[in-house]
């Protein structure tokens, strides 16, 4: 009996903690400034991550000028695991502790960095730091909060690496012929690496899992326009056109040139959603609603390359046969009017 209370105990207390941090989860965006991008819902460590490799990118090329720059990177270590209880109690008002494993604990620790964040603007307001601009237009950067192990992991994953180069080398598609020989190479590489849905082994490419992983960056700076990841890069690499008109531009960083690579994969797989037709050029990125073919057959005109949508609208917000008719192919002019039109 009392092994059953003790046991109900600890379920109730999972499930009460469980509970409080999805509530907490709720605020997190509106309370934690955007100098921390780990555990708060819709931001990614590697939004930090970057912002920081930009700001690290423009100090290095800085090197003249009257004024010098520096940053200072700071390791929290094991900062999950171990807080100060005066500076938690200074941050929350404690009960009782903390469980090992349990789900409020990143959540306390994300409030109580939040309370460093604060003291360091503080020092900002006072004049006494001054944050960094990459470009002019871009958000001022004093401090940032960011998951960053760098350590040397070769001795740990090296025992993993020569595991897997063994098991690949003994499969009988892979240069079976032993070490001292070239060997036969069974099934090609295009078949491998077909999914095993089309009768393929499933191997991964691993250029294309990387375009399509920094597609996935370079979609989140279309859909997060306000964060700070996205107003720096904008700043600095596209002030006046969205990601999709982007270039490489002067002296970019790494970073800007490995998204930059996807941005070809993003356009062919994305679609705009015509709201007022503002913001979208007529002959730009695919708007069509035509799941297998998106795009205008119509050639573009030259003295129209960049008007937007809303010239091809009435004043109610729908579209003008007589505008679509002169200009479109009967075609073009059949589907732009099967395109809906959200104004709202």
């Amino acid at each position: 009996m009392g092994r059953d209370l003790i046991d109900f105990a600890i379920a109730s207390y999972k499930v009460i903690a469980k509970v409080v941090a999805n509530c907490m989860k709720v605020v997190l965006d509106s309370i934690v400034s955007t100098s921390q991008s780990a555990f708060v819902p819709d931001r990614l460590i590697m939004d930090n991550i970057i912002v920081a490799g930009e700001i690290g990118h423009f100090l290095r090329r800085k090197r003249e000028g009257l004024v010098g720059w520096a940053a200072l990177k700071l390791d929290m270590a094991k900062a999950y695991d171990h807080m100060e209880w005066g500076f938690l109690e200074g941050m929350v008002v404690p009960t009782r502790g903390i469980r090992q494993g349990d789900p409020i604990s990143p959540y306390h620790f994300i409030v109580c960095a939040e309370g460093l964040s604060l003291l360091l603007q503080q020092v900002e307001a006072r004049g006494d730091i001054h944050g960094v601009r990459v470009a002019r237009g871009a958000p001022l950067v004093t401090h940032l909060f960011f998951v960053d192990d760098r350590r040397d992991k070769s001795s740990v994953f090296h025992y993993i690496e020569q595991r897997v180069r063994d098991r690949v080398s003994a499969w009988f598609w892979w240069q079976s012929g032993g070490a001292e020989r070239r060997g036969i190479h069974w099934m090609s590489w295009a078949r491998l690496a077909l999914p095993m849905c089309y009768d393929g082994m499933g191997f991964k490419n691993m250029h294309e899992f990387n375009i399509s992983l920094l597609a996935k960056q370079g979609w989140r700076i279309l859909i997060k326009p306000d964060s700070l990841v996205c107003k720096l890069l904008k700043a600095r690499y596209f002030p006046h056109s969205d990601f999709l008109d982007a270039t490489l531009g002067h002296n970019p960083s790494y970073i800007w040139r490995s998204i930059l690579a996807a941005q070809e994969l993003l356009i062919m797989g994305i679609g705009r959603r015509i709201g007022d037709g503002r913001d979208t050029l007529i002959w730009g990125p695919a708007w069509l609603a035509d799941k297998e073919d998106p795009r205008l057959h119509t050639a573009c005109v030259e003295e129209l390359r960049v008007a937007r949508e809303n010239s091809q609208m009435t004043p109610e917000g729908v579209w003008d046969d007589e505008v679509l008719i002169d200009l479109f192919l009967p075609t073009d002019v059949c589907r732009i009017n099967h395109t809906p039109i959200s104004p709202g």
